[in-house]
């Protein structure tokens, strides 16, 4: 393994979106329309991030140890969170987000007093912190110390291992290790354990789609389109899958609203460059995962994209320099078919307020969910940036099913019915 192959895109993207439909069904989008500059660079650069539980967009600032929340319809930031630990060579620091209810986790990495950061804080932790306040937060897991206990199979320059990416997953999280080629899974005690381990390939962003694990690869130095690939596995199967590949140096992966699976290429890597050197300008692109395992050019012309999120139908791609840049129109319809409300007009207005529970019976899946938009005070047939707690009993099992990771989507087989025992919209 090129010992610095995995720097590369870490400092340079992130992970990215929400996730709904099946993976053996994706569906490729006509496309979306123009980038729209939503937000503009931040001193510090971007990375990471995360949709938060109000709706809001929350980006890392890694150069400044800082969290922004973004209303995502008008650009409009206000500071989450500051005084996380720094980097002190230029690369690493806050590298990405994540919400367990209502509570935020910030990925930190290469910080600390290890070489090579010589003269960092010797109370810096390389791993997950919790955000307990705008300016407090403790560290939950030492991923650092994790690492250097059990050194990675493949060749490694850093002790400490440089993670990228951070996914919600059974009430912990996953991470994804760049240069120790691995993925670690997180619990909220602070146990860490290797999920699953990789040659050269250096893991990027992560999705979770019910069981399964997807994961971009950049691929090592010199990043060739090649080895930009999306794979997948499961939580128990050593078995690794290739889904798609062909795409410069991906560094994000998520699902998008229907059934298509997206990644974020963050573009063509200069030829010759030193590992860690971010791609070319405006060679960066959305793209979607077709079933015969190739992809779709959504949006090209990125300039040096790190991280990606859905709202609906509208990506929002973070970059390098930490501007948010809006991509509309991008995703199919809501799992192709029922496509209007679910019984909204048979729903009083007095229902509508939050914390409301509706229920339906006998309805079919796939469909679309009735959901409380606090903005128009109605509901709308997608998430709308609403947190939406859903349970359901699919016809024909005794137990009712949850849905998976917060994500709008029930559980069932295409065309099965169910009974929707209770849907909670909570502004």
């Amino acid at each position: 393994m090129n010992t610095k192959s995995l720097l590369i895109g870490l400092a340079l993207s992130c992970m990215l979106i929400l996730g709904v439909g099946q993976a053996d069904a994706w569906e490729t989008p006509p496309g979306g329309t123009s980038p729209i500059l939503l937000a503009p660079a931040l001193a510090g650069g971007g990375a990471g991030s995360a949709i938060g539980p109000d709706g809001m967009l929350y980006v890392t600032e890694p150069g400044a140890g800082k969290i922004w929340r973004v209303d995502p319809r008008t650009g409009a930031s206000t500071l989450f969170a500051s005084g996380l630990p720094k980097p002190t060579i230029g690369l690493g620091g806050a590298m990405d987000v994540a919400f367990i209810g209502k509570t935020a986790y910030v990925l930190v990495t290469l910080v600390g007093p290890e070489p090579p950061f010589l003269g960092g804080n010797a109370g810096d932790v390389v791993g997950i912190y919790r955000i307990d306040d705008s300016d407090s937060f403790t560290a939950v897991a030492d991923i650092g110390k994790f690492s250097i206990n059990n050194p990675p199979h493949t060749d490694f320059a850093i002790n400490t291992g440089l993670q990228y990416a951070l996914q919600t997953y059974h009430n912990g999280f996953l991470v994804t290790d760049g240069h120790h080629n691995r993925v670690l899974r997180v619990v909220l005690s602070g146990k860490i354990m290797e999920m699953m381990a990789f040659d050269d390939t250096v893991p990027t962003g992560l999705a979770v789609q019910g069981g399964t694990v997807y994961m971009a690869e950049a691929g090592p130095n010199p990043h060739l389109p090649a080895d930009g690939k999306v794979v997948s596995f499961g939580p128990k199967s050593p078995t690794i899958t290739e889904v798609a590949s062909g795409a410069p140096l991906l560094v994000d992966v998520e699902f998008g609203q229907g059934r298509t699976l997206y990644a974020l290429a963050q573009g063509n890597f200069p030829v010759g460059s030193d590992d860690g050197s971010p791609a070319l300008p405006n060679t960066g692109s959305l793209v979607a995962v077709n079933a015969d395992g190739t992809f779709t050019v959504i949006t090209d012309g990125l300039n040096q994209p790190t991280s990606l999120e859905f709202i609906g139908n509208t990506a929002y791609v973070i970059t390098l320099t930490g501007e948010i840049w809006k991509i509309e129109d991008v995703s199919g319809p809501l799992f192709g078919e029922s496509q209007t409300p679910l019984a909204a007009a048979a729903v009083e207005q007095s229902q509508l307020a939050p914390a409301t529970t509706v229920s339906y019976t006998g309805q079919a899946c796939p469909w679309v969910y009735p959901v409380y938009d606090a903005a128009t005070q109605t509901l709308v047939s997608l998430c709308s940036g609403v947190k939406v707690d859903i349970t359901a009993k699919p016809a024909g099992r005794a137990r009712p099913v949850p849905v998976i990771e917060d994500q709008p989507f029930i559980p069932c087989g295409f065309g099965e019915r169910f009974d929707l025992l209770a849907l909670s919209c909570l502004h």
